[in-house]
């Protein structure tokens, strides 16, 4: 295996110690492959104090960039830290003082970086620091009350800045410290969330920002940004003002993945992908029916894959009733273990499918035709090592461009896209592109009840008068505790006695609506 040490200039500039990384990067893969999984040191973050969480994150980025060792236990998600832990199969030690880890690793930290309480938005500057001076972040606290007995030089003090604002100090990052990061990934963290994807940051010297697009002169330096990175390039985390955030790194060709509470990617990252045998179902007979697929919605957000969405996927009705869960292609770099155990679990009613936009979240009709063409390609070869056929896309389908439907017919495979959709159209208006790839809008978005989603289909079932077939594809809430494959299979079994209505898998489904155009 080749592996490539990652902008060592930066190590260069750091003084760091001189231990390598053996994480690689290869030029093909959108996110890198953390190394050599073999034992973990697991630290429990549950109870601690913000300062310490970040502390304990910074020091697993720093570690687990070099070696995969540390392992973070944050339970607030209902436990699922402990859930991917056994996914892992490898052994494991609790760390009952996660501070004796500053001895036990003492050779490997080149200091500390200090952060301006006064300042939230230095947490941001300290884990850009972190990552490239090999560095801890650490509060003034800390610093007085347990970080003097490890004589680690202070690298920097961003008390001593005095920074009148955020925005001066992401001003300052882009002045000073932009032309040492990583350029093909920004991350994007409210300076109040502790720990989570900051041992990611760190690890792969990524800068750290939380610019509000919709404000005239932070969306200047986000583009400033963005403007230095090629088109096909990332942005994790999470966005101020969603739209606007998705607007302005789509026009840079910049997909977004949500993660910014997404935790221990560089250990679940360090996994690899097992190759699959998918069901392969005959195809069903078109008849004069209502058929009915349901969607699950936002599995394009990584720490839902990780958190609630398992939580879900565990309901003992699952595989009882056809549905569609949406999940990131990104997985395949991110967490292979997590794609792992969903397509290993899946039954015949279970099809996984990509959320938006395909590879990431964007607005396809904002790209130019390069970024167009950048996205498709990474959506193409990641869609298909995931094995996913179906993608849905947050447009109008009123106003969806046809290039960017003729797009994605040319250069994936997919055999359907959803279209998160605000208005209805017409079932004699169906849209296909290249007589290949069918377009269908989510006819009900977000449903956040069992109740909402048996509402619509009796709307639909009364109203339907047509003798040709007739089709509903229904996005439901993940996140609403009332949408569960139990609730959904009471509605099912609600309209069983009419078999005029059929439901279907997403991959049935785009079959059966292609054959009722032939």
């Amino acid at each position: 295996m080749v592996h490539f040490l990652l902008w060592p200039q930066i190590a260069q500039a750091s003084h760091a110690p001189t231990s390598q990384s053996l994480m690689s990067w290869p030029t093909s893969r959108l996110f890198p492959h953390f190394c050599c999984l073999n034992s973990l040191k697991v630290i429990t973050l549950t109870k601690l104090p913000a300062d310490q969480r970040t502390l304990f994150v910074s020091l697993q980025g720093l570690l687990n960039r070099q070696q995969t060792r540390i392992y973070v236990r944050e339970d607030e998600f209902g436990g699922s830290s402990d859930f991917w832990l056994t996914q892992l199969h490898v052994p494991y030690s609790n760390v009952a003082d996660p501070f004796s880890l500053f001895t036990t690793y003492h050779d490997e930290i080149s200091g500390l970086i200090v952060t301006d309480p006064q300042q939230p938005a230095t947490i941001n500057l300290a884990t850009t620091l972190a990552g490239q001076r090999n560095a801890l972040i650490v509060s003034p606290h800390l610093l007085q009350q347990r970080m003097r007995l490890f004589h680690l030089p202070v690298l920097m003090d961003l008390r001593l800045f005095h920074f009148s604002s955020a925005f001066m100090v992401y001003q300052y990052a882009y002045k000073h410290y932009w032309s040492l990061s990583n350029h093909h990934l920004l991350v994007g963290l409210s300076p109040w969330e502790a720990g989570h994807l900051r041992d990611y940051a760190i690890a792969t010297h990524a800068m750290v920002i939380w610019l509000d697009p919709g404000d005239l002169l932070q969306r200047i330096l986000l583009h400033s940004f963005f403007a230095a990175m090629p088109a096909g390039s990332s942005y994790l985390g999470w966005w101020k003002n969603e739209p606007a955030g998705i607007r302005s790194a789509s026009s840079y060709g910049i997909a977004t993945y949500a993660t910014d509470l997404a935790s221990n990617l560089t250990v679940l990252g360090a996994t690899s992908l097992v190759r699959q045998r998918f069901f392969l179902s005959s195809p069903l007979r078109l008849q004069r029916k209502i058929y009915i697929s349901l969607f699950m919605s936002d599995g394009d957000n990584i720490q839902i894959d990780q958190h609630r969405l398992v939580q879900k996927w565990n309901d003992p009705e699952r595989g009882r009733i056809p549905l569609g869960w949406t999940l990131s292609p990104a997985l395949v770099d991110l967490a292979p273990v997590i794609l792992n155990y969903y397509r290993e679990t899946a039954t015949i009613n279970d099809d996984l499918v990509a959320g938006p936009s395909g590879m990431g979240y964007l607005y396809p009709h904002l790209l130019t035709n390069h970024a167009l063409t950048t996205y498709m390609l990474q959506s193409r070869w990641y869609l298909a090592e995931a094995g996913f056929s179906i993608a849905t896309i947050w447009e109008n389908i009123a106003t969806f461009p046809t290039s960017v439907g003729q797009a994605y017919a040319h250069y994936t495979d997919l055999q359907g896209i959803t279209v998160q959709n605000t208005i209805s159209i017409s079932q004699s208006t169906p849209i296909i592109y290249n007589h290949k790839l069918a377009a269908y809008p989510l006819q009900g978005a977000y449903l956040a009840s069992a109740t909402e989603v048996e509402a619509l289909i009796q709307q639909v079932a009364t109203t339907d008068t047509n003798l040709a077939p007739h089709f509903l594809a229904i996005q439901v809430d993940l996140n609403k505790p009332g949408i569960t494959p139990t609730s959904l299979y009471r509605v099912l079994q609600h309209f069983r006695s009419n078999d005029q209505i059929v439901f279907v898998r997403p991959s049935q489904f785009f079959q059966l609506f292609k054959a009722s155009l032939l």
